[in-house]
């Protein structure tokens, strides 16, 4: 009985700490972008609700973001940052139809795309999904945590901390995810050190939580 609690638990929290994306990547694109037109910042929006844990996001909505991009995908003056935010889009809006075939392809053309920018937080941010996406939907947790160290080493390279972070909480999470507290543990206090230095309060918060998990559960409590 405590055994199948457990890893109840571990799935919902794995669930409940996937990236809330929108305020952070927001951040992450007006700090290592140029200026983005209407369209773009459309683009940001949609990324932002589609991955939003908080939000619910009906299959319907998610069938109908996969028509629209794809019709936006078929126009050629679309610029290469554009093209990897509609792949991402469409990866993670197939990915919630459950077509995981389509998803990889589409994971698989946005970070294509985005090595064609060369912006290392656009990079990033592609990885820090798909990483995402291959512990939730195909459990492959090994790779998983290898694209996340992928982004994670982008995103230090580009000096962005806000982003770092929160690749190192999903970090985290997929180890807490596996028993690995230890590892867990080093990731967690890693986001809270980063979320402390810059009195940002939404990481350490979050960072503090995981790590009194970890505590418990490595009989630290």
């Amino acid at each position: 009985g405590s055994t199948i609690s457990t890893k109840t638990n571990m799935k919902r929290f794995i669930k409940l700490s996937t990236i809330t994306i929108l305020t952070a990547f927001s951040f992450c694109f007006s700090l290592n972008l140029a200026a983005q037109n209407s369209a773009k910042d459309t683009l940001l929006v949609l990324l932002g609700r589609i991955t939003d844990a908080n939000s619910s996001f009906l299959p319907e909505l998610a069938s109908n973001l996969t028509k629209t991009t794809t019709a936006k995908l078929s126009v050629q003056s679309i610029s290469e940052q554009e093209s990897t935010l509609l792949y991402l889009i469409r990866a993670v809006a197939e990915a919630k139809l459950d077509r995981i075939q389509d998803a990889t392809d589409d994971f698989t053309s946005a970070l294509k795309q985005s090595k064609k920018t060369g912006n290392k937080i656009l990079q990033a941010i592609v990885l820090l999904h798909y990483g995402t996406f291959l512990q939730q939907k195909q459990g492959e947790g090994e790779k998983a945590i290898s694209k996340l160290e992928e982004a994670l080493s982008l995103a230090k390279s580009a000096g962005n901390d806000t982003l770092r972070a929160e690749t190192l909480l999903q970090i985290g999470s997929i180890y807490w995810g596996e028993a690995n507290f230890t590892k867990a543990m080093s990731a967690f206090n890693q986001a809270t050190s980063i979320g402390t230095g810059q009195s940002n309060y939404n990481i350490t918060i979050r960072g503090l939580a995981n790590q009194a998990l970890c505590n418990r559960d490595l009989g630290h409590l």
